[in-house]
This record gives C-alpha cells, sequence and structure tokens, in this order.
C-alpha cells in the first residue's frame, strides 16, 4: 500500500458544497498515475507494452469532504490470480481526523497494449508493482 495526500480545491467542488463523485475518481486515478510516474512504472509500461485495465469500478461515500481538506489517500493492487493477471485496486480516501470519506474497488487485469487483449504480466512489470509497495494482501 502507498500513500498520497492531496488538497481540496474549487474544482473538485458540487453544488452540495462537498467534493463530487467524478472528483473522487479523478483524484483517485490522477494518485495512482503519479506512484506509477515516481516509481519508473509508467515508462515500463510502455517500454514491455502491457498496462493495467480496469473494467468496473465502485464508489462508495462514507464521509463528506469539503473545499480546503487535505485528505489522505491508500492505494493498494491485490492480486486475484496467481500470476496478476487479474486485481483489485483500492483506494481509500482519509480525512484529517483519520475517518475513512470514500472507498473506490476497482476489478482489472494486465492489457497487451499491442494485440489488445487480457494477458499474464511479464515478471518484471509485477517486480515493479511489488517492489514499489503498490501490491499487497
Amino acid at each position: 500500500m502507498l500513500v498520497k495526500k492531496k488538497l481540496i480545491t474549487e474544482s473538485h467542488i458540487d453544488f452540495n458544497q462537498h467534493v463530487s463523485e467524478d472528483a473522487f475518481y479523478s483524484i483517485a486515478i490522477e494518485c495512482f498515475q503519479e506512484i506509477l510516474h515516481e516509481y519508473g512504472i509508467f515508462k515500463l509500461i510502455f517500454e514491455v507494452n502491457v498496462a493495467p485495465i480496469i473494467f468496473d469500478t465502485q464508489i462508495q461515500f462514507k464521509r463528506e469532504v469539503f473545499l480546503g481538506d487535505n485528505v489522505e489517500l491508500n492505494i493498494n493492487v491485490i492480486p486475484t490470480s496467481p500470476d496478476m493477471r487479474k486485481f483489485q485496486r483500492i483506494i481509500k480516501f482519509f480525512n484529517a481526523d483519520s475517518s475513512e470519506a470514500a472507498a473506490l474497488l476497482s476489478n482489472g487485469a494486465f492489457f497487451d497494449l499491442k494485440k489488445r487483449r487480457v494477458i499474464s504480466p511479464p515478471d518484471e512489470v509485477v517486480m515493479s508493482f511489488t517492489r514499489s509497495g503498490l501490491v499487497g494482501e
């Protein structure tokens, strides 16, 4: 599991004056991609032409998050097949008081960017995800 922190800005707020559902998703994906860049995984993905793909995402809203709040995101990838071909990505948002504000649960797999189909990822991709700390149980 890896942790990222984000400040909530006006662009994240909806007409109810809290973080909108699409903003939760956007922030989560932005943080996930930042991690892929920070650990060199993004570059590796294009070198080996294998990338994670998401099939579905469920969002559970638990507490409101407001303009100016600092949130912490816990990001975890859990293999659901022995070769990590399939996985769950769990991204949880926490308020400053450590209460869980939202949880995004995504089901995904690894995708061959040339053949355009789901495959078992090469060992170097599995190792890069594992070494980064993204892969948990």
